[in-house]
């Protein structure tokens, strides 16, 4: 199958390498070639997780099939294990853990409910946990190593918690929904992080190094209020103050230095009417950024990945007008990217140099009929067609969006970037059957498309994989 390709100029791309210098061609010439680990969400006793060779363009199931529905995959940070859930309304969750380089597949745990497994950083270690009764969940350690596992811990709670890993492995940080705990793996020791019986927590994520979590607080899952929590001295900080009431995505700088947050608006977690910069160094915020115009809101912040910069999404509930606005962290200032009226742009994603962004976007047409705003009821709202989205590349250097794919039959609904920033891997849905979800994978300097799958059902990217060594 071949999708249309749009000419936008090949001699400008080749992956960004023309404009990223002599240290970045180098380091795409060393890159080896992929895999790409993917899950089939087919019709029942087809369901697998598989391998695509880039190389040789083959897909080869690595799992049984299954009856069950595949899903919590991950995998080992030094890629080569994963772990991953069975799971079915009739029958008892199973775990699984698949040794990339063998081969072999090993079951861990059978429960009638087993949390999703988080790989330790060293890749040497799954936490994971199980309702033992009902108003009671046991934390567990697995070596993967030796498949040696014991209890660590039990939680006076009805609800799975989530528990995450710190980056450098000394902590764990638990969340029960309604408090947070730290564990130190190697005093063995659980602390409650948090005792506010009035508002429940929520981990939010990470600082990149380790040093901090951030956690919002709240009730019923609006969180009014987000915290910087120190771990090593247990000290919090309210960094939103009296900005507002509700509050959304939140995202680390790479570097750590920053965090951006958005402050949602209509009771709705992706239309937010501000974004906030808050600044570890000078512990306060250093910016914000009002969505421009009546009835327009932002969302969706990507920080680049050298974090001199992030991008966001800007859209108009009325007129479906959409545009991408770029800030500078050292100017403090934005920059409009695209200026399209006929096209929204949605799910971006940097290219690996920075020099590229990737998103799905469709074009709108609009008639001049007019009906009432769903989320202004008191406000008349332009109706307008939608195409299907397609994949486009805006090139920072130039300026320009260039169009990749153009199928009316199919709706790209995720892009992904590979690591060497090559090709792109998009999520895309069959619109004839609405159900069918495959994947696809588009070679950047050549405009070559290729199909991945096209099983019934649903497909899903899990991760991209170098080659081992057998």
């Amino acid at each position: 199958m071949k999708r249309q390709w749009i000419v936008w100029g090949i001699a400008m791309m080749l992956c960004g390498v023309v404009l990223t210098g002599d240290s970045v061609q180098a380091q795409l010439q060393r890159v080896e070639p992929m895999r790409v680990l993917l899950r089939s969400w087919g019709a029942s006793g087809e369901r697998a997780l598989y391998i695509y060779d880039v190389t040789t363009a083959t897909l080869d199931p690595i799992t049984p099939l299954y009856e069950d529905r595949i899903v919590c995959v991950s995998v080992s940070p030094d890629n080569t294990r994963v772990v991953y859930k069975t799971a079915g309304r009739a029958s008892s969750d199973r775990l699984f853990l698949l040794n990339l380089i063998d081969g072999d597949v090993r079951e861990i745990e059978v429960r009638d409910y087993v949390s999703c497994a988080e790989w330790s950083p060293d890749s040497d270690t799954l936490i994971y946990s199980f309702r033992r009764t009902f108003e009671e969940y046991v934390v567990y350690r697995y070596d993967a190593i030796t498949g040696v596992r014991r209890e660590l811990f039990p939680l006076d709670i009805s609800n799975p918690p989530f528990i995450s890993w710190q980056p450098d492995g000394r902590y764990l940080v638990i969340n029960d929904r309604g408090d947070l705990y730290s564990y130190d793996i190697a005093r063995d020791n659980l602390l409650n992080l948090t005792t506010d019986d009035s508002n429940d927590e929520q981990f939010l994520g990470w600082s990149p190094v380790g040093t901090y979590i951030t956690y919002g607080v709240g009730t019923r899952g609006v969180l009014s209020n987000l915290f910087l929590l120190d771990v090593e001295s247990g000290f919090a900080q309210n960094i939103t103050g009296t900005l507002g009431n509700q509050f959304g995505a939140i995202r680390w700088s790479p570097d750590g230095t920053q965090i951006a947050f958005e402050r949602t608006s209509l009771g709705l977690s992706n239309f937010s009417d501000a974004i906030f910069v808050y600044d570890l160094e000078q512990q306060q915020i250093v910016t914000d950024i009002v969505a421009d115009g009546a009835n327009s809101y932002i969302n969706n912040v990507q920080w680049s990945p050298d974090g001199t910069t992030f991008v966001y999404r800007q859209f108009n509930v009325v007129d479906y007008t959409t545009d991408l606005i770029l800030y500078d962290v050292q100017q403090n200032n934005t920059r409009l990217l695209t200026n399209t009226p006929d096209l929204a742009e949605d799910w971006m994603r940097w290219s690996p140099d920075g020099t590229q962004i990737a998103f799905a976007g469709y074009f709108i047409d609009n008639p001049g009929r007019t009906k009432r705003a769903p989320h202004a009821p008191d406000r008349l709202q332009l109706t307008v067609d939608i195409g299907e989205p397609d994949t486009f590349v805006y090139d920072l250097a130039t300026g320009i969006t260039h169009q990749l794919t153009d199928t009316p039959t199919l709706r790209d609904i995720e892009v992904i970037w590979s690591p060497d920033g090559r090709y792109l891997l998009t999520r895309t849905l069959r619109v004839d059957s609405n159900t069918e979800i495959d994947l696809f994978l588009i070679d950047v300097s050549t405009g070559d498309v290729s199909p991945i799958t096209n099983f019934p059902g649903e497909e899903s990217f899990i991760a991209w994989l170098p080659l081992l060594n057998e």
